[in-house]
């Protein structure tokens, strides 16, 4: 009896190194490896006036609006942060000195939109001349520069 019990022991442990060391011999295999993108480049925001006529008829103490329009060339979104006048003036008529020309945005026109990729927002600017505008300006037609910014979101 001893020796069947001896017996069944030493095949159950060939047994099992046998079909452990067959488990054991299986080959696994692991790796690693890299992949990599490259980012795009911004593209400036587009700041324009986008009324369809001109506007005319700037007097001294008097203003008009005029409507600034802010379009997102990039593939993604934006929020506006910034969009004013720049303080730069030029008339068309170089005898003309510009400094009583102003711009500034017309109230209740609030910043923070989101602009979509090629979307575009447009903002009202009230452009003023003062009282003592040079008398050469009579006539003259002013291109006043704008700046915007705006940072990306989801």
């Amino acid at each position: 009896m001893q020796n069947k019990k001896r017996a069944a022991l030493v095949t159950g442990t060939t047994l099992a190194l046998v079909g452990g060391g067959i488990a054991f011999a299986a080959w696994t295999s692991t790796g690693t490896g890299t992949g990599s993108v490259t980012a795009g480049s911004e593209v400036d925001l587009t700041v324009e006036q986008s009324d369809t006529e001109a506007v005319s008829g700037l007097f001294p103490t008097g203003s008009k609006t005029i409507t600034i329009s802010v379009t997102n060339p990039n593939p993604y979104a934006v929020e506006l942060d910034t969009l004013a006048w720049d303080g730069g003036v030029v008339a068309d008529n170089s005898e003309c000195d510009t400094t009583s020309v102003t711009a500034e945005l017309a109230p209740g026109q609030a910043l923070g939109d989101r602009i979509a990729s090629d979307g575009t927002v447009s903002k009202e600017f009230v452009v003023s001349m003062a009282a003592d505008a040079d008398p050469d300006c009579q006539g003259a037609t002013f291109t006043l520069d704008f700046d915007a910014s705006a940072h990306s979101v989801a």
